[in-house]
């Protein structure tokens, strides 16, 4: 009985998700004085309305397929899991929790190059790519950030 349902869960999760972040963005403290008209609060905005959407596309497509095909609890079979995904949700919670602590510049490389690690196939794996990759691509997004958008990133250890 429960297989027949599965498909609704991820759209559920995601729109569940999409609110959390909608309300938390009210919290987010607006600098003001600055030059430009996007707020802090921007992204986080667009980035839950954009969870809310898609998690409604996917009940809705969930929804479609459950009334066009009665479906067996026999036919429905789950998929195992897929460790990737799984790694990746582990470093993006380890990321949030060490970003004040370590600061934006030493947490993103270490995200990257672990992300990289878990992304790349058996073999292929280059830590002197990966760590220059790495390094460039989190000075590049820092410098971005603190001079075109005028954000505050932490700098934990390094500041």
């Amino acid at each position: 009985m429960i297989k027949k349902y599965i498909d609704f869960v991820p759209s559920i999760i995601l729109i569940f998700l999409g609110i959390i972040l909608a309300i938390s963005t009210n919290s987010i403290k607006i600098i003001k004085g600055m030059s430009y008209s996007l707020g802090s609060d921007f992204m986080p905005k667009v980035g839950s309305s954009l969870l809310i959407i898609i998690g409604l596309a996917i009940l809705i497509q969930a929804s479609i397929k459950f009334k066009s095909k009665a479906v067996a609890d026999d036919e429905v079979s789950l998929k195992p899991v897929n460790l990737p995904v799984i790694y990746t949700l582990i470093s993006l919670l380890a990321f949030v929790g060490l970003v004040e602590k370590l600061g934006f510049l030493i947490t993103s490389m270490l995200y990257l190059m672990f992300q990289i690690y878990i992304l790349t196939p058996k073999g292929k794996f280059s830590f002197i790519k990966t760590g220059v990759i790495s390094i460039t691509t989190s000075i590049i997004i820092y410098f971005i950030f603190v001079n075109f958008f005028k954000l505050i990133l932490p700098a934990g250890i390094l500041g």
